[in-house]
């Protein structure tokens, strides 16, 4: 694509998150002949990783935790100075606080395209408070006013997100692209086969927080415990010290000791972590965009164990790619478990049909060619 002297700048929480989800997008602004590329974002040790990509990364303060308005005032000076900074002709807001507080700049550059990427909707569209209704109705029904800005447009990761959005208001089809979250490289994520390890080896990638379930996957294995039904559950992943719903150290060392279970931390070398493992559980109480770590598991050919919400029920067809079961259900969980533990033969043909899953829409060959036919449409339409 060949525009010439254009900017694109990506707002987005943290530098890490950029790096292991959306390198893609970083892909097709550089293909863009003449065209700047930049990212405001809270920087970190990724930051390298970003400018090697080709980014321009401009610091902020995106803090997850922080309520205290004055730290968003001053969140919003600095994209303000650099929005002034980049001039950008697309505006690339990736997950909630970047749409919502980017959106509201965007409002004052009018010629700018504007590109709304929802990563998953969280906790705030589930809550049943009268302050978390009024706060959803605010808050989404802000995202749709958005959407009413000529040359802007929404890209989700799972249908039932955009159907959730559409309760505040009409959105235009015609204004929506539905990724396969952030896509996976299927020749780095190749099938491996099975260890069909003894006992059958679970594991869990992601963020040790409450909102994953990993207090439920933890009573499943208690569960399999009591009816003698062995297998190991191996936990990677780090607490979130950004997010309140943290889980501990001390409690993920606690549930160390129980037998079965073992807390590894974090893995620089997910690939390894499904080397070694026969099944892989995605056991989220709330709402997902697209599970990066469930889209690599599959590449790699692990049949899949997910609890019943967006994002995870649209990839996994309960008893092909593995099983759907519901949140916060412990038993259902660990019969799930059990039937693959129990059948190497299962874990093999539903491990296959997860990989056929992934080459059908869900690489990052796929994100990179919608992706890049929004930006076309949005450039050559200014």
């Amino acid at each position: 694509m060949k525009i010439d002297n254009r900017s694109i700048l990506f707002l987005c929480t943290e530098d890490w998150f950029f790096k292991s989800h959306f390198l893609p997008l970083a892909d097709v602004s550089q293909s863009i002949e003449n065209c700047r590329s930049s990212i405001l974002c809270t920087v970190g040790d990724a930051t390298a990783n970003l400018e090697i990509k080709g980014l321009d990364v401009l610091p902020v303060e995106f803090s997850r935790r922080s309520k205290n308005p004055i730290s968003a005032i001053r969140l919003i000076q600095q994209l303000i100075k650099g929005f002034r900074k980049t001039r950008p002709d697309v505006i690339h807001m990736i997950a909630m606080k970047p749409i919502l507080l980017g959106g509201l700049i965007s409002w004052f550059y009018p010629k700018s395209g504007k590109v709304f990427h929802v990563t998953g909707l969280g906790t705030i569209a589930e809550g049943n408070s009268s302050f978390a209704k009024i706060l959803r109705y605010f808050l989404f029904g802000l995202i749709v006013r958005y959407l009413k800005q000529p040359n802007s447009h929404l890209i989700v990761e799972n249908p039932d997100d955009l159907e959730f959005l559409r309760k505040f208001g009409p959105i235009s089809s015609a204004k929506v692209t539905q990724l396969g979250g952030a896509g996976v490289d299927p020749d780095f994520w190749n099938i491996i086969p099975l260890p069909n390890c003894s006992p059958p080896s679970v594991a869990f990638v992601g963020r040790m927080i409450w909102t994953k379930g990993v207090d439920i996957l933890v009573d499943s294995i208690r569960l399999l415990n009591k009816e003698d039904c062995p297998i190991q559950l191996n936990l990677y992943g780090e607490p979130d010290q950004g997010n309140p719903k943290e889980i501990s150290k001390e409690l993920l060392k606690d549930w160390s000791k129980i037998p079965g279970v073992s807390w590894k931390g974090r893995s620089d070398d997910v690939k390894s972590v499904w080397q070694n493992a026969d099944i892989c559980v995605v056991s989220t109480r709330t709402r997902e965009g697209m599970p990066r770590s469930m889209l690599e598991a599959a590449a790699c050919g692990r049949p899949l164990v997910v609890t019943d919400v967006p994002g995870c029920r649209h990839f996994v067809r309960d008893g092909i790619e593995g099983y759907v079961v519901p949140p916060e259900n412990a038993v259902e969980l660990a019969q799930a478990l059990k039937k693959l533990a129990t059948d190497s033969a299962r874990r093999q043909q539903m491990g296959e049909a997860a990989r056929t899953r992934v080459l059908d829409g869900f690489t990052e060959a796929d994100i990179r060619k919608k992706v890049s036919a929004i930006y076309q449409q949005i450039l050559i339409s200014q």
